[in-house]
């Protein structure tokens, strides 16, 4: 049986447009609503299970020999939100900038460059693996070279919006700076 007569895995058309819907609500109210602690903390836990949910359905679809496209992009996009939300709400809500910038100094947001290049060659790398003319192939699965690109262009995304906001510089209480 040849590879365009086998099932094709993913999902449904109206699960993939929910799922990013989902995904594009957790954004909005991430970036348009502070909320109290708790209502964070809600957000951010539905991030987590968004940050897993499409690294479950790319696990499960890479077993098989077709997945849909679409499914992958949503997956990617969903996959891509989720930890864009996750990474910021921990450096903001849970003194992640604030510990890093006692620990690494304000240069902890320029360091995160070294994270967005590992993560873009390992990409690279993962990528060349799917080439045809290599002989001696990773045995890795091709669906998760957008899933390691998409982590390394948040973490690039993160280190523009930290440089913005100046999540390294030390917050001040009452006239004295935090340390």
């Amino acid at each position: 049986m040849g590879d365009s007569a086998a099932p094709v895995a993913g999902l449904t058309d109206l699960a993939e447009w929910v799922f990013a819907f989902v995904a594009l609500v957790l954004l909005g109210c991430h970036l348009l609503f502070k909320g109290s602690a708790r209502h964070k903390r809600v957000r951010l836990l539905i991030a987590l299970l968004l940050l897993v949910a499409p690294l479950i359905v790319i696990g499960l679809a890479s077993a098989r020999p077709l997945v849909r496209f679409s499914t992958i992009v949503t997956c990617v996009f969903v996959y891509a939100v989720s930890l864009f939300v996750v990474l910021s709400e921990a450096l903001t809500i849970f003194g992640g900038a604030a510990a890093l910038t006692r620990w690494r100094g304000e240069k902890w947001v320029k360091e995160l460059d070294y994270v967005y290049f590992a993560f873009g060659s390992l990409g690279a790398v993962m990528a060349v693996n799917r080439m045809n003319a290599i002989a001696e192939k990773l045995m890795l699965p091709d669906l998760y070279v957008p899933v390691v690109l998409a982590t390394a262009l948040v973490i690039r995304v993160i280190k523009t919006r930290a440089e913005v906001n100046e999540w390294q510089k030390p917050k001040f209480r009452e006239g004295i700076p935090s340390r």
